[in-house]
């Protein structure tokens, strides 16, 4: 029973760490990910959820079998053993490190535009409650200059 009671605590980590990531690569907060102590920080958390659910299943799924374990739920136990496995793998190198296929498009352009982060936490990068939020602050421009920074924008000129 402690088995099923872990797994489910493991799965229900996992999907908030999942979803965390998932979000960082939509694009949410794209500021906290360019500032992040490492380029790729943010972004292993989806890799790190997903091994938290995958632990997480087999927790659940080895506390619900009765014993002897028959061979099927042994297979399943091993594949998700080494999925685990890799996913933490993946994960742990996501901290510091991702290749290019691994990360979300945005960010293959921001670092290919030179990765400044000035620029990126310039107005046009805000999601809509980074917007939203800045303006209550008082830090919100006029259209005049929404408009003129378009035009640089759509000429080429930063």
């Amino acid at each position: 029973m402690t088995g099923v009671i872990a797994g489910c605590v493991l799965t229900a980590v996992g999907v908030g760490l999942l979803l965390l990531g998932f979000g960082y690569y939509r694009g949410r907060g794209r500021f906290r990910v360019t500032t992040a102590p490492s380029p790729t920080f943010y972004f292993a958390t989806a890799w790190l959820g997903a091994a938290a659910i995958t632990i997480g299943v087999g927790d659940v799924l080895g506390g619900l079998v009765p014993h002897p374990v028959p061979w099927p739920v042994r297979v399943v136990d091993a594949l998700l053993l080494l999925a685990f496995v890799g996913l933490v793998v993946v994960g742990l190198v996501g901290i510091f490190w991702l290749p290019p296929a691994f990360t979300p498009a945005w960010y293959r352009a921001w670092r290919a535009d030179g990765a400044d982060r000035q620029a990126f936490a310039s107005w046009e990068y805000l999601t809509w409650v980074e917007r939203r939020s800045a303006r209550s602050l008082g830090a919100s421009r006029s259209r005049e200059q929404r408009r003129r920074r378009r035009m640089e924008v759509g000429r080429g000129q930063h």
